[in-house]
């Protein structure tokens, strides 16, 4: 296990706004799907709490998903801070390759029991492993806040797998644990 640099910052991990396929619970879903109205308002209010706050951070950061990308350009717009908004591609959701926008039903019991024994390291045909997800969402942190002395507060627009791959390489948490964490 890696240990960060000591350096004092705050980095803030926003999960982006309801989507269409968050709707789908049979659905896996890591495309460029859009919001729906709830997710365009979750969005303006999240700007909008910002605001009220006066949550400033230093840089805003987003993944270049769309919705990710939506939620961060709606609120950094509520939060007059739109000039602030960067996009990095590590900050995508982990890449399920042959089963982007799959049904949940491909996950049989011989599927579990792969999942079960390779844990982090296992990953959907074409796709990449919680592992992969963790190393590059880490490398962002690492580039971002040790690189740069006078950040001090970042904003990260992301998804919620790859926000909770992270959590588990940083905290060294149990996998079956992290996982049971919900990113609302």
């Amino acid at each position: 296990m890696s240990v960060l640099p000591t350096r004092f910052f705050t980095i803030d991990f926003i999960r982006h706004g309801q989507t269409f396929v968050n709707q789908e619970a049979n659905t896996f879903g890591n495309d460029d799907t859009m919001l729906t109205a709830l997710g365009h308002e979750q969005a303006r209010m999240l700007g909008a709490f910002f605001n009220r706050k006066n949550y400033w951070p230093d840089e805003i950061y987003s993944s270049p998903l769309v919705r990710a990308k939506l939620t961060a350009q709606v609120a950094t717009q509520y939060m007059n801070q739109p000039e602030k908004l960067q996009f990095d591609d590590r900050l995508v959701e982990i890449k399920r390759g042959e089963w982007t926008n799959g049904s949940k039903n491909l996950v049989t019991g011989q599927v579990l029991k792969r999942m079960s024994w390779e844990g982090m390291d296992w990953a959907t045909p074409g796709g990449e492993s919680s592992h992969d997800t963790a190393k590059r969402m880490y490398q962002f942190v690492l580039d971002t806040c040790f690189e740069k002395e006078r950040v001090r507060r970042i904003a990260v627009f992301s998804h919620g797998f790859a926000i909770k791959c992270l959590l588990q390489r940083i905290l060294g948490i149990n996998p079956d644990i992290i996982w049971r964490v919900d990113i609302g």
